[in-house]
């Protein structure tokens, strides 16, 4: 036989604790669920972790923003409306290289003091211009300042059909590189042979201009954002492994503030494939570098 069960009763004591507890719970819970949202959408300041702290004074950080460590509520579909302060509420520079809202975006922060731990991300509606600049975030760049410290491969064997064949693996891999200093030195190579030396650098639109000595087969390229965008100097159909020629005035195009490497190939020469770069005829002031750790 069905026995119903008898009713509960609390004590006033037992009753006010379990209300207590219910109205609790429910604030835990709407903070956890909004605090995210609230430090940017509601005029709060975020605090951005740097780790490794900066090594050094005037450092380049690269902050990687996704939504599992930043929320994008309130703030602009390219982030125009996007500052970033040191802990005191002094303006810091920065550059949007990539901004993707609700997914991974990129910016650097010029940070100006060593050992610094974290910067502060907010909304600024009132500005009248967005507050991201390239040249402002990174150092003018020399011409020794250019040419020293390449990374360099090769050889490494294997003949490579096409100027392009394997452009992006080698940018991404650089394992047991050496550096190289590419107004001056040049690559031994060997028949069926290929090596490469490549640098990073930021650059804003204009027009740059080069002058050097090329053989072999050898030419540079020009990458940006994973993508090849052209020829840029050199003679991709120099095989013959005889005399070096000089590049004059070989002119390209920036189209576009970003990180770009400078890529440069040799291949399939019989000995002595050269690639240098002796002059920047124009355009120098267009391209920034970032301090190493």
């Amino acid at each position: 036989m069905h026995q119903s069960s008898k009713p509960v009763f609390l004590t006033q004591k037992e009753d006010i604790l379990i209300k207590r507890l219910t109205i609790y719970l429910a604030l835990f819970s709407f903070f956890f669920s909004s605090c995210h949202s609230l430090s940017l959408a509601n005029g709060k300041n975020l605090s951005f972790p740097i780790n490794p702290p900066t090594p050094v004074d005037d450092f380049q950080v690269l902050l990687t923003l996704t939504p599992s460590n930043f929320s994008y509520q309130g703030l602009d579909e390219k982030g125009k409306n996007l500052k970033i302060t040191d802990a005191e509420g002094k303006p810091l520079s920065f550059w949007i290289e990539k901004w993707f809202k609700n997914s991974v975006s990129l910016v650097w922060v010029r940070v100006p003091h060593a050992n610094t731990a974290s910067v502060f991300l907010s909304i600024d509606n009132q500005l009248e211009n967005p507050l991201s600049s390239l040249p402002d975030v990174f150092d003018p760049v020399s011409f020794d300042e250019l040419v020293k410290d390449w990374l360099y491969s090769g050889p490494i064997g294997g003949r490579v059909s096409g100027f392009e064949s394997g452009l992006m693996d080698f940018v991404i891999d650089i394992s047991a590189w050496s550096k190289v200093n590419i107004s001056q030195d040049y690559a031994d190579g060997f028949d069926h042979s290929r090596w490469y030396v490549r640098k990073e650098f930021f650059m804003i639109p204009g027009t740059i201009s080069f002058s050097g000595w090329a053989d072999d087969d050898a030419a540079w390229t020009l990458i940006g954002s994973n993508e090849l965008y052209r020829l840029i100097g050199g003679d991709e159909y120099d095989a013959d492994g005889l005399n070096a020629y000089p590049i004059k005035n070989q002119t390209f195009s920036v189209p576009q503030n970003g990180r770009y490497y400078w890529a440069g190939r040799g291949q399939d020469g019989m000995a002595d494939e050269i690639l240098t770069i002796t002059e920047i005829n124009q355009g120098l002031d267009l391209i920034y570098t970032r301090k190493q750790p």
